[in-house]
C-alpha cells in the first residue's frame, strides 16, 4: 500500500509528522531531552489556519515521550524560521550522498538571502531522528 501524501504544512501533514517523530522515538534513551520548532512564514491562504500568514510546530522530547503542538516554541534548543515557498523544494528533497552538497548549498543560499533563519543547537539534534527529513518526504506532496 502506498504511503498517503499530504500538502506540506497542512493539518494532515502536521499529524503525520507528529506520528513519525513519535514512532522514531519509540525506543529512545530515557535521558534524551531536546526541543525544536519550525516556523513557516508567507503560507498560502488556504493553509493559514490562524489568519497570520504564519504556521508553526514545536516538539519537546523527554526520552520516548513526545509533546507536539501546532504553535511556535519559545525557549527551544533549535528553531528554524523560513519562507514557506522557499521551503517547498526542500520539503521534497531526498538527502543522500549524491544530493547532500546541493541540499546544503540551497540551505546556505536561503540563509544568505534571509529566507531561512536557524538558531540554537543543531549539533545536539538527536541521532535517533537523523533520518527524519527523508522519512517526512515520504508523505509530503
Amino acid at each position: 500500500m502506498a504511503t498517503p501524501k499530504y500538502e506540506f504544512a497542512s493539518k494532515a501533514w502536521m499529524h503525520a509528522l507528529h506520528e513519525k517523530i513519535a514512532d522514531m522515538l519509540r525506543d529512545a534513551p530515557a535521558d534524551l531531552r531536546y526541543s525544536f520548532c519550525e516556523v513557516f512564514t508567507g503560507v498560502p491562504k488556504h493553509l493559514d489556519r490562524n489568519g497570520t500568514g504564519t504556521l508553526a510546530w514545536q516538539c519537546r522530547i523527554e526520552g520516548s515521550r513526545v509533546d507536539f503542538a501546532e504553535a511556535e516554541g519559545q525557549d527551544v534548543d533549535m528553531k528554524t524560521t523560513a519562507d514557506y515557498t522557499y521551503l517547498i523544494p526542500l520539503a521534497r528533497w531526498h538527502i543522500d550522498d549524491e544530493t547532500r552538497a546541493a541540499f546544503t548549498k540551497y540551505l546556505e543560499d536561503g540563509t544568505r538571502e534571509g529566507k531561512i533563519v536557524r538558531t540554537g543547537e543543531a549539533a545536539r539534534f538527536p541521532a535517533v531522528l537523523a533520518n527524519l527529513h527523508n522519512a517526512v518526504i515520504a508523505f509530503t506532496e
